[in-house]
This record gives C-alpha cells, sequence and structure tokens, in this order.
C-alpha cells in the first residue's frame, strides 16, 4: 500500500482490495488500537496513572488489556476493554523512561501540571504562552533508506537556522522515535540548541506511548498543550522560507485561529499536514481536543508508518469542519476550489525551492502560471504568484 506524498504531483494511491475494503468501507479499531485508544483518550482527559503516584499503570501486555474509561464521563472511568492473546499485543510501559509528574508548587508561576503538557521536561520548563514550529521525525526501519533520500536529519539543523531568522522567539520541537544512535545524535544537538525541545513518541507526558498513532499526526500534538498560544506544523524534508513568514504575519495580524497554505498546483487537500498552524484560546483548545478524541477512535490515526497522507485525512475528517468557519487561507492555484482565499503576500522566486513545502533535496520546483483569479488583486502582473 502506497499513497505518495506531494512531490509537485498528484497523489498516487496503489491498495489491494483487502486493505481498500478495511480502510474505507470500515474504520473500525482493531484490538490493538482499541487498547492503546482507550489509554489515549483516558489520558487526553489529563487521568494519566503511574506507579506509585496517580495509580497502577494500565496493563497492556500480550495477554489481554484492563482499561477504565467511559466514554459519556470525564472524569471517573468504568469500562474494561479486554483484548484475548490471538489480538495484537500493545505494550504499555514507560518504565524504561519514567519522567516524574512534576507536582506544582507555585500555580501563580505555573498553573499548568506537567502530565497536561505533550513534549517533555525542557518544553514544559519554558511556561506559558510558548510559540512552537512542529516536525516530526522518525524511521521506518533499521535499514530504511529514506532518511539518506529526504534528508530528514539535516532538516533539523537547516530549518532550526532558518526558524531563528524567519521566526524569532519560537522554538522548535521534534516529535520522534528513532534508533538509539540517532537518539544521541539528537541528544547532542539538543545541548547545543536552545531552542529546540525533543519530544520522545514512546513516552509523552499527556499521552503516555504514542507511538503506535500514525508518525506525522504527532506534529500536531501542541494544539493540546496549554501552555502553547500559537504553533506551525511543517516538514523536515522542506525549508521554512521568507514566502511562507510572510504569510504567516499576515496572519497573526487578522482575527483568525487556523491558518491554511496552498502553493502547489496539486495541493488539492483541505489542510496540507505540514502546511498549516493555530492560534490557541480556550475556544479553540476545546475544538482541538474534541477532533483529536474523534481522531483517536478512527483507525485512520493508526495506518502504517510507510504510508503517506493520513495525517491530511484525519485533518479534512476531524479539524476541518470547524477550521474552515475561522481560517485564513493562503492559495496560489486552487483559489476557485476553495472559498474565502487569498494570495500569496510575496511574488514567487525562481528556482528550487520556489512553493512552500517544497522538497529540496529532490530540487522541486514549481513553473505554471498561476490563475488571474489567485493573484493578488493590486498585482494581476503577477503571472507567477
Amino acid at each position: 500500500m502506497v499513497l505518495s506524498r506531494d512531490l509537485g504531483k498528484k497523489p498516487v494511491l496503489v491498495i489491494s482490495a483487502v486493505v481498500f475494503t478495511t480502510l474505507f468501507y470500515s474504520t473500525d479499531l482493531t484490538p490493538s488500537q482499541q487498547s492503546q485508544h482507550a489509554v489515549t483518550q483516558l489520558l487526553l482527559d489529563g487521568q494519566q496513572q503511574r506507579t506509585g503516584e496517580l495509580g497502577a499503570e494500565p496493563n497492556l501486555t500480550a495477554t489481554g488489556a484492563s482499561v477504565k474509561y467511559n466514554r459519556k464521563q470525564e472524569d471517573a472511568a468504568i469500562v474494561q476493554n479486554n483484548i484475548n492473546s490471538k489480538g495484537a499485543s500493545v505494550k504499555y510501559s514507560m518504565k524504561a523512561k519514567e519522567i516524574p509528574v512534576k507536582h506544582n508548587l507555585n500555580a501563580e508561576i505555573n498553573p499548568v501540571q506537567y502530565n497536561m503538557t505533550t513534549c517533555g521536561e525542557s518544553s514544559y520548563a519554558r511556561g506559558p504562552n510558548q510559540k512552537i514550529v512542529s516536525f516530526t521525525f522518525f524511521k521506518q526501519n533499521i535499514t530504511s533508506k529514506s532518511d539518506g533520500v529526504r534528508q530528514y536529519f539535516a532538516g533539523i539543523s537547516a530549518n532550526l537556522l532558518l526558524m531563528s531568522e524567519l521566526y524569532p522567539g519560537f522554538v522548535m520541537r521534534l516529535y520522534y522515535d528513532v534508533d538509539s544512535d540517532t537518539e544521541l545524535e539528537l541528544n547532542r544537538l539538543k545541548a547545543n540548541t536552545p531552542n529546540l525541545d525533543l519530544c520522545p513518541a514512546d513516552n509523552n507526558p499527556r499521552l503516555g506511548n504514542m507511538a503506535r498513532l500514525y508518525p506525522l499526526i504527532w506534529r500536531f500534538l501542541p494544539s493540546l498543550d496549554p501552555q502553547v498560544s500559537l504553533f506551525l506544523s511543517r516538514d523536515l524534508d522542506s525549508r521554512l522560507s521568507a514566502r511562507e513568514a510572510a504569510a504567516v504575519n499576515q496572519f497573526l495580524r487578522s482575527d483568525r485561529m487556523v491558518h491554511v497554505m496552498r502553493d502547489n498546483p496539486n495541493h488539492s487537500a483541505s489542510m496540507m499536514g505540514g502546511m498549516w498552524g493555530a492560534r490557541l484560546d480556550p475556544t479553540t483548545r476545546q475544538q482541538f481536543k474534541s477532533s483529536f478524541r474523534r481522531m483517536f477512535k478512527d483507525g485512520l490515526s493508526y495506518a502504517a508508518r510507510a504510508s503517506g497522507g493520513w495525517d491530511q485525512a484525519v485533518l479534512k475528517r476531524y479539524v476541518w469542519p470547524w477550521a474552515k468557519k475561522t481560517l485564513m487561507s493562503h492559495d496560489s492555484y486552487t483559489c476557485n476550489q476553495f472559498s474565502g482565499t487569498r494570495a500569496f503576500p510575496t511574488q514567487r522566486l525562481k528556482g528550487v525551492g520556489n512553493y512552500v513545502g517544497s522538497i529540496i533535496s529532490l530540487k522541486a520546483t514549481v513553473k505554471n502560471k498561476c490563475p488571474f483569479k489567485c493573484r493578488p488583486k493590486e498585482h494581476p502582473d503577477w503571472s507567477y504568484c
């Protein structure tokens, strides 16, 4: 099964009839996904359980799972989720990388409990009103060559430099799941980079072990963090640019709460996974929490890592329906397909990386003239808008 990411070409889906039936006619969770969902829902409500602190850990082993959760009540959880040994096993354990819950001793300084945040200790120590550029970094398996093709690791350092220039005051959050050698490299980078926070997927303060979630969803988790006031979701194989920063600044000067960009003729998704962001106030925080609650019940949220595009599928299902009502979208080619769009405030440059979301290592570029309707009203002469 393969769903292509945006390479300047339309997505191509190759899928067997059996898998097609499973994914598109039914998104029921497998037993393994059901157990993961129950734990995620429990932790989403802030009821994290840890041995010796807030009660016993959920027991999600190959022999079965006992998870207490009641969808009708956010507090007291009393529903049993039993998985027999024939089901796919889920091992939920945070003992190996246990981070104690931070009990707040000074609520006036930081009223947020540690187990309500969605990254780690270093991000929690930064306090409230964080502005985040969020990325996902993972390796499909030890022998995967995708990192060499897309140069994802190089994208961390490159985007950190660009972030300092284009988004001063922002912090990069890197949600990751990699081998031990790569993790050591990340920790060395972190030691010399004050505006980088590492967020291990298998030990999230709020959601526990979220490694079974489709990895490109991880970068959306700042939307659930009460210490974050603004976040941008981006791709490591792309580069932050002055073009996107100009669009983001226009969004920040508005009263809109969600920002979306489409900058290629084939950016036809309502929300591109690495080209959107949001401001977080009490209303949007509740909207995101509701969206994630439903998202975590959907089997697409647990799609195989090797497949692509499912992050955009769940955004369309669970975020777009309400986000489009408080949205600013910059659109250079598909403005006829979406209502309420506006042109990018800068003219397109020539050369590699001349559109937001372009994949640098593949020398991606766009040479198409943009439709007249998609051009700025004050610049109808911008055929390359």
